[in-house]
């Protein structure tokens, strides 16, 4: 049996515009990954690297030990300008919705093929 503290979290998504972030010298590109409850308190609690999801026993480890992101100083901080609450994911439109829009593609493509 894993341990929670070594399950991976998996995103269920991945926003394509990230955030980037500079501390110093180096700058940090934080994907903007959609998480079920658990990894969103998961990451919240400093078990799990905000920046690549890294696993970590202990929570807010000085650094990443996957990525050396800074999680001890920037973790919470980065969670907070980045955390958008709750998303919708899938489709955005009805099943009746997609039932009308698959329809009127048949009569389109009957309509082209005569």
């Amino acid at each position: 049996m894993i341990e929670r503290w070594a399950r991976p979290v998996i995103p269920l998504g991945v926003e394509e515009a990230g955030k980037s972030l500079r501390v110093g010298n180096r700058r940090y590109d934080i994907p903007t990954f959609i998480l079920d409850e658990e990894g969103v308190e998961r990451v919240r609690l400093g078990y799990v690297c905000i920046a690549c999801l890294e696993q970590h026993e202990v929570p807010y480890p000085r650094f990443c030990s996957h990525c050396v992101f800074p999680m001890r100083a920037l973790q919470d901080e980065v969670f907070l300008k980045t955390y958008e609450g709750e998303v919708k994911v899938g489709p955005r439109t009805s099943l009746d919705e997609e039932w009308e829009i698959a329809k009127e593609e048949v009569q389109r493509a009957n309509r082209s093929d005569a």
